[in-house]
This record gives structure tokens, C-alpha cells and sequence, in this order.
């Protein structure tokens, strides 16, 4: 449907794709009153008008019977999300960009991907949960499968604290190993791969081995995130994530792009992220009460659960807790637990006078 509708269209090659000014570009669409977030799957030249033509793919088929629609370059000026190029980023603490948000709702990323060879085969799959509570959980499977049994791989996984924003980019740091608890926790609540006849290769829980890679290889110990500096830290999640072909399976590279950007967060995931962070943000409820000569300040979820504690001097202004909360925690409203929202009109109200 849309603009490519009436008119017979040839594929871009690869080459030119990449090089298009649009090809990394997420859209957000306005249909009836529904909002849809989408990205740029295929780019095509109208065969008797010249003109581009850009396929756009939707994240949310369910809400919408059509799925995928085709623009103009006019109409992608105007439906394109402004903003850097969405990216998919590990980094220290002080390098994460100004302002970012966490999710109210828990959301998760899967993906996977299989390489055939002549004696067997390279598999990739990581599962990333973004919880509410500002912590990501990343789970990563990588191996190398062959006939004769002498395959090898890993089964790690760590934790990481996340900042997501409107225009698509997701940004990981504070990265740490899970203990134990929390490693079978994450075992129980995967998915449940189903018994199949031995012929067949079952489908569920990607992180998990088929039959053919149990015969095929044997996954050596978790790769650790470790205890060092937050540089090395970074760097050991980076290699757990990495795949064979691309930095970590949540993003594709471009051969044909500048040596700067060689890889990209996939659209298909940076969209999600548009999407999610244009969701609703979360209320927080503050506390108050008095620890010595500070004012002890939590921040509580709709369930009562903490999410962050903060100490302030009581002549502190709400414009000050703001800008804490958001730091810590990502965009959020504050309310009372009278259930009043505090609004940027009282942010100069000094803490003492809320209690």
C-alpha cells in the first residue's frame, strides 16, 4: 500500500542503499489514533518515474492490518525521527549522553543467527531484558558446531544498567557478572523447549542447544565480566556479545559505510526502542523522612518496590530531586503519596515543605 501502489519498482543495490540519506532513518506514523514507530527495510527506484521509493516496515502488524507501506523521499522528511543515527552503544558512565530514559514496562530483545559451513555450522543468540528497575540482563550463546563432535563455544551472560532514547539509541554501562540466585532465576523463567523425535531439531528457547549442536559441540566455562576497572569491564561484556561477523547480534554492518560506522543497531530493534520510549513514562512515589541532619528520599514504584534512595539537605529544591531521579533512574513523574503529581511549576519548593 501507499506510495509505491500503481508503479513497477527495481531494488537499489546494496551499495547505493547503504549510501541513501535515509537508510538508517526510523518513521513515526500517525494512523487514526494510533501512533506507529517503523524503519527502512528496502529502498527502490520507481521504474518510469525515477523517483526513490522507501518500504517501510511496522513493529505493531497486531494494531494495524497493513503491516509495511511505501514513501516518497517528500513524505520521509516529513515522518522521520530527528536525531543522531540510532545506536547501539557499550560505555562507561561519564561518556552516557544527556538525559535517556528507563522503560515502565519490562520489554526484551531476541535474536539469532546460524552460518552453514561444509562440516557443520556457527550459531549466534542473545536474549537482552530491559526491566523497569533500569537493569539489563543480556544472555549471549555463541558456538561453533561440527559433524565429528570437536565443536566449542560459550554460554554467558551479565548485567548491566541501561539508558534507552526516543530516537532509537539504547546505551548499556555499570556492567557486572550475576550471581548465582539471579543466573537460576533467569533459568527458570526461559522459555521451555519442547521433547521432538530425535531427527528433528526442537524450536523454543534459543539460548538452548539443539540436538544436533549437543552431538556437535561442547560449551566450554561462562565467560566472566570480571571485577576490574569500568573500562575492562565494558570490554569483557563487549567480547561475550561479540558474534562472528558483527560487534553482538543486535547489530548489522555495512560494508559500503564510512570506517566509523561500520555497524548499526539494527532498525528492526532501534524502532522498538522509539517506540517503547514514546510510551507513557512511569510515577514514582517519594517518601520522606529524616536520617540525622539529611532528608532520606524514596522513590517508589506503582508496587511499592524501591527503585532508587536518595540523601538531600532538607532546604534542597524538587528541581534538585528531579534531577536526580532522572539521572539515577531515567524520566519520570513524581507524585505524593497522597497520589499528587509535583509538576516543574513548584520545582524552586524546598523538599522540607512536601513532607
Amino acid at each position: 500500500q501507499g506510495s509505491g501502489e500503481g508503479e513497477e519498482l527495481e531494488s537499489l543495490s546494496r551499495e547505493a542503499q547503504a549510501k541513501d540519506p535515509f537508510a538508517s532513518a526510523l518513521v513515526r506514523r500517525a494512523i487514526g489514533d494510533d501512533c506507529f514507530t517503523g524503519y527502512v527495510s528496502e529502498i527502490f527506484l520507481g521504474v518510469e518515474s525515477k523517483q526513490t521509493v522507501y518500504l517501510i516496515s511496522y513493529n505493531a502488524a497486531e494494531r494495524w492490518n497493513g503491516s509495511y507501506e511505501y514513501l516518497t523521499a517528500e513524505e520521509m522528511q516529513r515522518f522521520v525521527i530527528q536525531g543522531p543515527r540510532a545506536a547501539l552503544d557499550f560505555c562507561i558512565e561519564q561518556d552516557l549522553p544527556e538525559g535517556g530514559l528507563i522503560f515502565a514496562e519490562p520489554h526484551t530483545f531476541e535474536d539469532n543467527e546460524e552460518i552453514g559451513k561444509s562440516w557443520g555450522h556457527w550459531r549466534s543468540a542473545c536474549r537482552l531484558r530491559l526491566g523497569p528497575d533500569g537493569v539489563a540482563i543480556g544472555e549471549f550463546l555463541s558456538l561453533c558446531s561440527d559433524f565429528d563432535g570437536s565443536g566449542h563455544g560459550h554460554r554467558s551472560c551479565w548485567q548491566a544498567k541501561y539508558k534507552a532514547f526516543p530516537h532509537g539509541s539504547l546505551s548499556l554501562y555499570d556492567f557486572k557478572d550475576l550471581d548465582e540466585q539471579s543466573k537460576t532465576t533467569l533459568s527458570h523463567s526461559s522459555p521451555k523447549r519442547r521433547r521432538m523425535p530425535i531427527v528433528v531439531d526442537c524450536d523454543g528457547d534459543l539460548l538452548q542447544l539443539t540436538y544436533k549442536e549437543q552431538r556437535g559441540c561442547t560449551l566450554g566455562p561462562r565467560l566472566t565480566v570480571g571485577v576490574g576497572s569500568e573500562h575492562e569491564r565494558v570490554q569483557a561484556a563487549q567480547t561475550i556479545a561479540k558474534t562472528r561477523y558483527s560487534p553482538t547480534l543486535l547489530e548489522d554492518c555495512n560494508e559500503f559505510a564510512s570506517t566509523d560506522i561500520k555497524s548499526r543497531f539494527k532498525l528492526e530493534h532501534a524502532s522498538k526502542i522509539a517506540e517503547w520510549a514514546h510510551q507513557p513514562r512511569r510515577v514514582l512515589t517519594v517518601r520522606f523522612s529524616q536520617e540525622g541532619k539529611l532528608l532520606k528520599v524514596a522513590c517508589t514504584n506503582i508496587s511499592g518496590s524501591a527503585v532508587c534512595v536518595l540523601h538531600l539537605e532538607e532546604q534542597a529544591k524538587l528541581a534538585e530531586l528531579r534531577a536526580l531521579v532522572k539521572h539515577h533512574v531515567g524520566m519520570a513523574f513524581l507524585a505524593l503519596a497522597d497520589g499528587r503529581l509535583l509538576g516543574e511549576a513548584e520545582d524552586q519548593v524546598s523538599l522540607a515543605s512536601l513532607r
